[in-house]
């Protein structure tokens, strides 16, 4: 990411730790998550994860009524 004030969004995320690595998924986003072995890496997969995530939609879409029990609010470059 270059110096400027770079964009991000604040995700509601759940975190999971297996096998040494970190895999992440939105439960209010249906479908958008993303993995990595560090956490570096997995907030930098989960911001190409929601630009690829709303690449294909006019709108951000909007959130799903139920947000996750468990979750941890990142900011993610996108």
């Amino acid at each position: 990411m270059s110096g400027a004030m770079a964009k991000q969004v604040e995700l509601a995320v759940d975190v999971h730790e297996e096998d040494g690595m970190y895999w992440a998924e939105v439960p209010s986003y249906p479908g958008l998550f993303a993995s990595g072995e560090t956490m570096d890496e997995l907030i930098e997969a989960l911001g190409e994860a929601w630009s690829l995530y709303t690449s294909d939609r006019e709108a951000v879409p909007q959130q799903a009524a139920h947000p996750a029990a468990r979750s941890l609010k990142i900011l993610v470059p996108v």
